[in-house]
Order: structure tokens, then C-alpha cells, then sequence
């Protein structure tokens, strides 16, 4: 039965008391007016003992009535309270919420059966402990807080890892007693405001703190990655805007997160092609991955920096998909800028190691033709030298059949020794070894004295020689039996080279600072494929032993160097076989060069 059901039944119960005590009153007033009345019939006094025995009989019902309202009124108010009270011991037992009830002093008068759990301690194990001298809580700041509360205001208290072992030890029964909690510490006051009890009430964080330590673990790991990585990493909403650049990213693309946060990254840093055409956000392989879930992986691309360069990249991005929707995208970068000079470096170098290959096979394959054709120029005027000796020996010959023999046999000789002194020129060329003996030098007399020298080889031949010497060209400081070797060397060359009939010009003339020498033939002409190596060492554009000329294809090389010994140049221009060929030699002048 309810506590307040009990109260309205006993109320009602008294409630025949006020009319007993009116009953007993009345009665007691009929008494008295029968005895007044048969005393003194006579007499006026009954009207006013019966109304005095009337108001009487009113006013103790009254009374009587009154004073079993109020009684029953106190007995509600008793119930009611007792009824709050088992409703606040009853709450207090079952709320999930650890619950610890203390004395004024600080002593525990009660807890609930969720604080029993939480720290795995009895109110009948605590003994004489008192939260106002718990050291633990003093040393983590916790004691202002419940001082706060114990003297008469509501308090919050902070979240603190709480040990109950090292305020109380050997008392808990649970493995791990320590717990994260954070509590509300209020007083409760009696009728006369008076503080009566002090409630604690601890929720117990200690998974959620686990959770958060946890995500910030994972934050700062995400931070560090971020931070650190040398990658570029963006993070996009669903509309492909960014939200979020490490500084990799901020570094590669000249732009900070702050003025790009909010724009499209593709109209900001991905709006050029290779070529410098625009790259419509179509065609943005972003595109796929908002749109469609798709993942972009190892993908090559070019990016545009803030002032406008191209950045080659190598990217990879994936959708970020919540709840089966696309909400945005983690896009990563890798600056290839590196990678790309080394693969173009690497090219090159391929290049060329190739042309180098292919040059070393050609040199290679022109000193297979240059043994082949040493050992054939020095064979022949040997061959001629040794015959025409073994036939003097072995036969007599009238003395104009010897002069002749003779004649082949010294001409056989000088151009043998012509043959070894143009490769003891190359072999000093290589080694560094040719000396010039330099002094003042007039080039017309140098040329005048080579050109006839070779007069008789071009008459011979039946070839003219047109030779124009200014005679105010100047002097060259040079030496002067080196100077005539490249004359010697051009001219017999053009000889060779120049039918019957043809016609040979060598032409001096002073040309501003410079000394220039012509040497031009109505020859055979040189191929333009063949002109680049034309001073090449060995090279000649008819390598082989049954060619129509002879020689080791030394000669033009060894006028290269020499030119380029005193400082000067010399260059070959041929229109094509059969069209000549022009040498032209510049010389500084001393006086000018100074």
C-alpha cells in the first residue's frame, strides 16, 4: 500500500472526531436546559442557556476540527518527506552514475552500488576514510574543487586518473583499480538551510579517454605523416576544393594553404597540358575519382606553380567515402623535377655513349683503313725502290735506262720519306710535342717558295697554277717552314685532286686584322656528307687501297693543327664533286692582335 493512500485513509478515519465532540456538547446543553427547565419553569434564562450551550458546542467542533486538520496535515507532510526520502535512497542506489554521500566532516555516509563497482571498494571497507585528508586528491588539484562543494556551492570537478589504491591500498577488488573520472560535488540543506550532506558523483571516462588518447595518437601520427612526408599531400571536399595541403605541397607549388583552402584545385594548379593547352576539367582524372569512386594510382602529370612553371609530377588519388558517398578525396604528389633531369640526363648520356660507340667504331674501322693503307703507300715506293735496284744489279743498263731508275728510285724515296715525316708530324701533333719556332714572317715569299716547289708535279699533270700574292699583307709571327708545309700540303692536295687542263689558285690578301690565304681548284670537289670530317686524322672519302690517289689522308689534319698553332683558322667549302674546292687560311696580324 502507498504511504499517501495510508495518510487519506487515517484522515478520513479522524475526521468523526470533531462531530463526537459537537454531539457530546449538544447532548451535554439538552442536560443542562432539562434541569434549568424544571427547576424554574418561570424564569427567562433558558433562550440563553440553550444559545450559550449552542455556541460552545460550535466552537469546540471548531476547535476539535481544526486540531485534527493540522494533525492530519503534519502526518502528510511526515509521509511525504519519508516518501522523498526512500525516492532519493532509491535513485541514489540504482542510478548508473557512481554516487558517494559525505558527512559535513568529509566521512562517507553513503554510496550507491554503481561507485561499489567502479572502484571495487565497500562502504563497510572504507573505514575512517575521509575525502578532505585524501593526499592523491590534494596532490592532483583536486581539493580546492571539493572544498568548494563542501562549503556550500555546486561544483564541477575536473577529470583526473584516479588510483584508489594509493589513497587507500589493499582494499579494491578489481585488477585494474585505476580509473579516468570526472565528478559534480553539491551540498544538500535541510529545512533551515543548514548543509546536511554533500553528494559526489563521479562519471567514469576512462574509455572515453582511452578513445581520445587513442585518436590523438593517430591525429599526431596523421600530423607527423602529414607534416614530414615528402610527398605532397591535398585533401578535397566533394566539389574537388581544396581543404587541406601539407607543407611538401605548400613547397612544390609555391602556394600556401590559406590562399588556396577553398578553391578548385584544378582550375588553381592543374589548368595546363604539357604543351601550354588548356586541360579541361573534363578530361581531370579527378574527375573519375569524385564523380565515379574511381582510384588514380601512379599517375604522371603536370602541375602549373604559382608563378606559372610546370611542375612534372607523379600523383596517385583516392575517394574518401562515407556512408557509400563520395564527401571528397586525398590526393598525393611526388616532385619528379629530379627524376626528369635525370632521365634526360640519362638520355643524353645514352646518346652519347651511342655516338661515342658509333665513333669508336668508325675510328676503329678508319684505323683498320689507315694499317691498310700505310702498309700499302709505304709498300709501293718500296717495291718501286727494290725492283728497279735488283734490275741495276742484275742487268746493264745504257746510262739513260740508269738515269731513269734512278730518277724513280730517289722519287720513290722522297715520297716515302714524305709518308714518314707527315706520320712523325701526327705522332708530335698527338703527344703535344710540335714546337713552332715563331719570329716575324712574310707569307708572300713563304707562299711564292712553296708554290714552285710543286710548279713541275703541276705541269705534269698539265694543271695551272694562278698565284696572286699582295705583297702588303703584312707579316704574321709564325714559323715560316711550318707555314710553308700547309701551303706545300694544300697545293699538292689540289694537284692530286685536279684534272688536266684544270686550273689551281692561291691568292694572299689582307683582310682587316687577319691575313688571309685562298686556295682554290676546279677539282673534283669534295661530298657535303664527307665535308664536317674533312681534317679528321685518316679520314679520306675514298679509304680504299684500289683508290685512284694516293696517301695517307694526314695532310689536311696537319694543316688544322699548324693553322690553329699560330692562332689562326682554316675552313674547306665545295660545292659537290666535280665543282672544286676552296681552302681559306686567316692569320692574325701581330701589330693588329696586340
Amino acid at each position: 500500500m502507498r504511504p499517501e493512500f495510508s495518510a487519506e485513509h487515517e484522515e478520513t478515519g479522524r475526521a468523526w472526531i470533531p462531530y463526537f465532540v459537537l454531539a457530546v456538547t449538544l447532548l451535554l446543553t439538552a442536560v443542562a436546559v432539562y434541569f434549568v427547565a424544571r427547576e424554574d419553569v418561570a424564569t427567562n434564562h433558558m433562550p440563553y442557556v440553550l444559545a450559550g450551550g449552542l455556541i460552545v458546542s460550535l466552537v469546540l467542533f471548531w476547535l476539535a476540527r481544526s486540531q485534527a486538520r493540522a494533525r492530519a496535515a503534519a502526518e502528510r507532510a511526515a509521509a511525504k518527506l519519508g516518501q522523498s526520502e526512500v525516492r532519493f535512497r532509491t535513485l541514489i542506489e540504482q542510478s548508473p552514475l557512481s554516487t558517494q554521500i559525505f558527512s559535513p566532516d568529509g566521512r562517507t555516509l553513503q554510496v550507491n552500488r554503481a561507485w561499489e563497482q567502479l572502484w571495487g571498494v565497500t562502504l563497510e571497507t572504507l573505514g575512517d576514510y575521509n575525502v578532505l585528508k585524501d593526499e592523491q586528491l590534494a596532490e592532483k588539484g583536486i581539493m580546492p574543487y571539493l572544498e568548494r562543494g563542501f562549503a556550500g556551492t555546486p561544483t564541477q570537478v575536473p577529470a583526473i586518473l584516479y588510483d584508489p589504491e594509493a589513497s587507500i591500498p589493499h582494499i579494491t577488488t578489481n585488477e585494474n583499480p585505476q580509473r579516468w573520472v570526472q565528478a559534480i560535488i553539491y551540498p544538500v540543506r535541510d529545512a533551515a538551510g543548514e548543509i546536511r550532506e554533500v553528494v559526489l558523483v563521479h562519471e567514469d571516462i576512462t574509455e572515453r579517454k582511452r578513445v581520445e588518447e587513442t585518436l590523438r595518437y593517430q591525429l599526431n601520427l596523421t600530423s607527423a605523416i602529414t607534416t614530414h612526408t615528402a610527398e605532397g599531400l591535398c585533401l578535397l571536399d566533394a566539389e574537388g576544393r581544396l581543404t587541406l595541403m601539407n607543407p611538401a605541397a605548400e613547397a612544390m607549388l609555391g602556394w600556401t594553404e590559406a590562399e588556396l583552402k577553398g578553391r578548385v584545385l584544378h582550375e588553381a594548379v592543374h589548368y595546363l597540358k604539357p604543351d601550354g593547352s588548356p586541360f579541361p576539367l573534363s578530361e581531370c582524372p579527378l574527375v573519375g575519382v569524385l564523380n565515379r569512386s574511381e582510384t588514380v594510382a601512379n599517375c604522371e602529370d603536370v602541375w602549373v606553380r604559382r608563378d606559372g612553371t610546370l611542375l612534372p609530377i607523379f600523383c596517385s588519388c583516392a575517394p574518401i567515402v562515407v556512408d557509400g558517398k563520395v564527401t571528397g578525396a586525398v590526393l598525393a604528389a611526388h616532385d619528379i623535377v629530379e627524376r626528369k633531369r635525370a632521365e634526360e640526363a640519362r638520355a643524353r648520356l645514352e646518346e652519347q655513349l651511342h655516338r661515342r660507340a658509333e665513333q669508336l667504331t668508325e675510328a676503329n674501322r678508319v684505323k683498320d683503313e689507315f694499317l691498310a693503307t700505310l702498309s700499302h703507300e709505304l709498300r709501293t715506293p718500296l717495291t718501286a725502290i727494290l725492283g728497279w735496284a735488283k734490275l741495276m744489279r742484275s742487268e746493264s743498263f745504257d746510262p739513260q735506262m740508269s738515269g731513269r731508275a734512278l730518277e724513280i728510285i730517289e722519287r720513290s724515296a722522297v715520297a716515302q720519306s714524305q709518308l714518314i715525316n707527315d706520320l712523325l708530324d701526327v705522332s708530335r701533333i698527338i703527344t703535344g710535342k710540335l714546337r713552332l719556332v715563331a719570329q716575324p714572317v712574310e707569307l708572300a715569299p713563304v707562299i711564292a717558295a712553296a708554290v714552285d716547289s710543286l710548279r713541275p708535279a703541276a705541269d705534269a699533270r698539265g694543271v695551272r697554277l694562278d698565284v696572286r700574292l699582295d705583297d702588303a699583307a703584312g707579316q704574321v709571327l709564325g714559323d715560316a717552314d711550318r707555314l710553308q708545309q700547309v701551303i706545300w700540303n694544300l697545293v699538292s692536295n689540289a694537284i692530286k685532286f685536279t684534272p688536266n687542263e684544270g686550273r689551281i689558285s692561291v691568292q694572299l690578301c689582307r683582310a682587316g686584322s687577319h691575313a688571309e690565304i685562298v686556295v682554290e681548284d676546279t677539282g673534283q670537289g669534295i661530298r657535303q656528307e664527307f665535308l664536317p670530317y674533312i681534317f679528321d686524322r685518316f679520314r679520306q672519302a675514298d679509304g680504299s687501297t684500289t683508290r685512284e690517289h694516293s696517301g695517307l689522308g694526314l695532310g689536311l689534319s696537319i694543316v688544322l693543327h699548324i693553322v690553329e698553332l699560330h692562332g689562326g683558322t682554316v675552313t674547306a667549302e665545295s660545292e659537290g664533286e666535280g665543282r672544286g674546292t676552296t681552302f681559306r687560311i686567316t692569320l692574325p696580324l701581330p701589330a693588329l692582335k696586340q
